[in-house]
């Protein structure tokens, strides 16, 4: 939705606002991905949120 609400406000340059939107998300994922893969640790709070780790499972 708020991906509709953003290509509504632009006028004309739609091809420039998805050029740009689309460049912000792949420098995004990129720094996630990158960072995902040389520091884990720091991100398994996601795997928390997600119900992928749980304190009762058996060793």
């Amino acid at each position: 939705m708020p991906l509709l609400i953003f290509f509504g406000i632009v006028d004309d340059r739609i091809l420039e606002a998805f050029v740009a939107l689309f460049a912000g998300k792949l420098i995004k994922y990129t720094l996630v991905a990158w960072l995902s893969q040389h520091f884990p640790e720091k991100l398994s709070f996601f795997k928390r949120i997600n119900g992928k780790i749980r304190s009762n499972q058996p060793q």
